[in-house]
């Protein structure tokens, strides 16, 4: 016994006070019960026999709650004697709702001094969790709000870097565009140039073709010329001057 009072302190206080409950709550049914019996009879006319059968109804009903009150202490003898046999621990939370009841029985003795400074203790105690509390809460403000301008700059700086991520592709783009762009003038440029070669060859072989005639005719002149000096150095002792101005006519 001594072993589990240690252990569990709290145990034969709570066994008292499960009793005192007990022996109470047999009385209020005591009574209940005999409530209840003399509601049922009914009245016969003479005060005797009246009083008799109250009597009667009021042994029964001593009699009957003896032998409960009997079977009662008896079970509850048998659990005394197996909770300190047998219960070394108790759960917490009825340790705690135990402790917390005998403290509130035990408040009943301190003296009203003693409540007072106990009082004034928890309430100081109370204030300044209550001022840790709006400090803690102040905390948590500026942290959220630090939280919304650290997720704000986040934002800015993702946008940032979606927008160089564009501006490096739509660069690509450019750079392929001017890679192909310089890739047509170039060959826009040796087209032109193609056309300006067949063209020269074109004007080349025009002006080879208007050439020939020409120089057949020069050919033609110059043969003739030739052959009229021929004539003339021939004939220049039978020339006069009139037919030197016909010649001069004729070249």
């Amino acid at each position: 016994m001594a072993q589990t009072d240690a252990i569990c302190p709290f145990l034969p206080a709570f066994l008292k006070d499960v009793n005192e409950k007990l022996v109470l709550n047999l009385g209020i049914t005591r009574g209940e019960i005999e409530n209840a019996l003399h509601q049922k009879l009914q009245s016969c006319g003479d005060k005797k026999k009246q009083a008799t059968q109250l009597n009667v109804v009021s042994k029964c009903a001593a009699l009957y709650m003896e032998q409960v009150e009997y079977v009662f202490h008896k079970n509850f003898a048998k659990l005394e004697r197996y909770t300190r046999r047998n219960i070394v621990h108790f759960p917490k939370e009825l340790q705690d709702d135990i402790e917390h009841l005998c403290k509130a029985t035990d408040s009943n003795a301190i003296p009203p001094i003693e409540k007072k400074r106990s009082q004034f203790e928890r309430d100081k105690n109370e204030q300044t969790l209550k001022h840790e509390i709006a400090l803690l809460h102040q905390k948590l403000s500026v942290l959220k709000a630090k939280k919304l301008a650290i997720e704000s700059e986040t934002h800015k700086i993702k946008s940032n870097v979606t927008m160089m991520q564009e501006f490096e592709s739509k660069a690509a783009q450019i750079a392929e565009l001017r890679k192909s762009a310089d890739a047509n003038l170039l060959s826009e440029r040796v087209e032109s140039l193609h056309r300006c070669i067949h063209d020269l060859h074109r004007l080349r072989g025009h002006l080879e073709k208007d050439m020939k005639p020409s120089a057949s005719q020069n050919d033609r002149k110059r043969a003739r010329y030739e052959e009229l000096r021929r004539n003339f150095l021939k004939n220049k002792g039978q020339s006069n001057a009139m037919d030197i101005k016909e010649l001069n006519k004729k070249l």
